[in-house]
C-alpha cells in the first residue's frame, strides 16, 4: 500500500497544509469523516468508512502509514509550516487493532505526561 496520511477534523489552513504537504512528501491524503471516528487504526488505512459511532472525538490527528524516513520528514515541516500543531501518529502493527478514539486518548496521555515532565525540568 502506497505511503498516506488521513487527517482527522481538519479543516481550513490546516486541511490545505494537509493537500500541500502530501503532494511535497508524495503521500496520498485522505481527510478522515466523524461518522468513521469509530473504526480501528487498521480498517482506516483499509479505506473502509464507518456508519456513525458513539466516541467522536474533536482532536486534531494525523494518522502515517507506510512514509519513508525522508517522505515523513518533509511532511511533518510541511505541516507545522502551515501551522497545524495537533497530533501525528504512525501506524505500527502494536496500534492498528486500536479504535481511533483509545489511540487519541493515549496521545492526549503521552502530551500530558511529556508537559508535566516538562515543567518539572523547568521548576
Amino acid at each position: 500500500m502506497a505511503a498516506s496520511a488521513y487527517g482527522f477534523n481538519l479543516n481550513g489552513e490546516h486541511a490545505a497544509a494537509l493537500l500541500r504537504a502530501g503532494a511535497a512528501a508524495q503521500v496520498r491524503v485522505t481527510q478522515v469523516e466523524q461518522a468513521s471516528h469509530g473504526l480501528t487504526v487498521g480498517e482506516v488505512v483499509c479505506g473502509l468508512r464507518g456508519h456513525g459511532t458513539d466516541r467522536p472525538f474533536e482532536d486534531q490527528l494525523v494518522l502515517l502509514y507506510s512514509l519513508t524516513g525522508t517522505q515523513l520528514d518533509t511532511f511533518v515541516d510541511r505541516m507545522r509550516a502551515g501551522g497545524y500543531h495537533g497530533f501525528f501518529a504512525v501506524v505500527t502493527k502494536d496500534n492498528r487493532k486500536w479504535k481511533m478514539p483509545d489511540l487519541v486518548a493515549e496521545l492526549r496521555a503521552e502530551k500530558e505526561m511529556y508537559e508535566a515532565r516538562r515543567k518539572g525540568k523547568q521548576a
